[in-house]
């Protein structure tokens, strides 16, 4: 009987014990809540996406506004960005590529045009040895088969290139140095030097050799010579033939601004295309001015005329009159805008 009791006992015991809890699915956190902190971690992950994306553009701006490092630790290619779009296209028709490869150690393929004025062309380039190479020929050569073309030019090391720029050697007939961006021009408009296009300088005879060649290039009967000088200037007086028609007609070379400490010009920068001033008899007209010439047409009454010519103290201008004779035919000469 005592181990019935005993059994009765446990089994009261068991039954009243709450039964155990069935196996299952865990429970589930309360979803609008997760979703709200899945929301917060997306955001917060796309903030430090973004911040960090602006940093890389920031410093990428900073270093395209800044130029390349002028240390002497960058390539040809980063000095002179233009070597990029180098090839047949970049360098025109008129580069002699065998000439260049063998007088300079100019590596084929690699040129491209700078600027190119009436009488001469320039051109940038890689040295076979991955330098930097300034090539400069005469425009009247070009397409002169019977003799080979009037060439210069000069290659340097990429890091002297950075430092000093790429200067003509004297003698050869151009006075000229290329620069890369962020270069310190102070020391060439000190010397006289013009700027003739981007990060290209010429010596003071070479500027004024250029723009005589660009107003001597217009096909019109001179009355008065080409006078070239700086700043501001007059014509010789000359005499007018009563209802004939002539023209002044200037070109000049260098950035109004190029001067110690003012503005992208004191950093090898391209200023705006300076105006001058044309004044007929003291009736002045300011004129956009460049190595293309610019003109202003007037009327002659039979009497003397007298030019003056007002430009920026750093920008070489030559300027001549013209007559304009016959059918008054071309850009300078057209009777429509009379």
């Amino acid at each position: 009987m005592d181990d019935v009791e005993a059994l009765d006992t446990d089994l009261d015991t068991d039954l009243d014990a709450d039964p155990p809890a069935r196996p299952g699915p865990p429970e589930r956190p309360d979803r609008p809540a997760a979703r709200r902190r899945r929301r917060r971690l997306l955001a917060a992950g796309v903030a430090v996406v973004a911040l960090v994306t602006a940093g890389l553009v920031r410093q990428a701006v900073a270093r395209d506004a800044q130029g390349p490092p002028l240390d002497g630790s960058a390539s040809a290619l980063e000095l002179f960005p233009a070597l990029r779009e180098a090839g047949e296209d970049g360098a025109g028709g008129a580069f002699p590529t065998q000439q260049a490869a063998a007088g300079l150690g100019v590596l084929p393929g690699t040129a491209h045009l700078v600027t190119a004025t009436p009488g001469l062309l320039f051109w940038v380039a890689q040295g076979a040895d991955g330098g930097v190479c300034l090539v400069v020929r005469a425009a009247g050569s070009v397409g002169a088969a019977e003799e080979p073309p009037r060439l210069g030019g000069r290659c340097t090391p990429a890091a002297q290139a950075a430092s000093r720029g790429i200067s003509l050697a004297e003698g050869q007939g151009v006075g000229a140095t290329l620069v890369p961006e962020g270069f310190d021009t102070r020391p060439l408009v000190e010397q006289g030097y013009a700027q003739l296009a981007d990060g290209l300088w010429l010596d003071e005879r070479t500027a004024r050799q250029v723009t005589s060649d660009a107003v001597d290039a217009v096909a019109a009967r001179p009355v008065v010579p080409a006078q070239a000088q700086a700043g501001g200037g007059r014509l010789p007086v000359f005499l007018t033939r009563d209802a004939a028609t002539y023209a002044v007609v200037v070109a000049c070379v260098g950035s109004p601004d190029a001067g110690p400490g003012v503005g992208a010009a004191a950093g090898g920068g391209l200023a705006a295309d300076p105006t001058v001033g044309l004044a007929v008899d003291g009736d002045e007209q300011r004129l956009d001015c460049s190595t293309t010439p610019a003109f202003r047409r007037f009327t002659g009454d039979g009497g003397p005329v007298r030019v003056d010519v007002s430009a920026p103290a750093r920008v070489r201008w030559a300027a001549r009159v013209v007559e304009c004779e016959g059918s008054l035919q071309g850009p300078v000469c057209d009777r429509s805008g009379i």
